[in-house]
């Protein structure tokens, strides 16, 4: 927001990245994330992502209908 730039240990200290690695390190670092991800019980995940989104989905879909409404009048 502020246009400030972060080296790539300031970024992960900061939140933007996960992690850094060394480009020759990257292939093997990409396959160990994506196995990690394979081992995910998917219909848990998507469950919880809805779980924790809920409220918020809520408020867009209630905007959504407000703003529709607002025209139909």
């Amino acid at each position: 927001m502020l246009a400030e730039v972060f080296p790539p240990t300031g970024a992960v200290e900061a939140g933007f990245l996960d992690r850094v690695v060394e480009a020759a390190e990257l292939d093997q670092e990409l396959a160990a994330v994506l196995a990690g991800i394979a081992q995910l019980d998917m219909t848990a995940h998507a469950a919880t992502k809805l779980r924790v989104r809920k409220q918020a989905l809520a408020a867009i879909h209630e905007a959504i209908e407000l703003e529709s409404a607002s025209y139909a009048a």
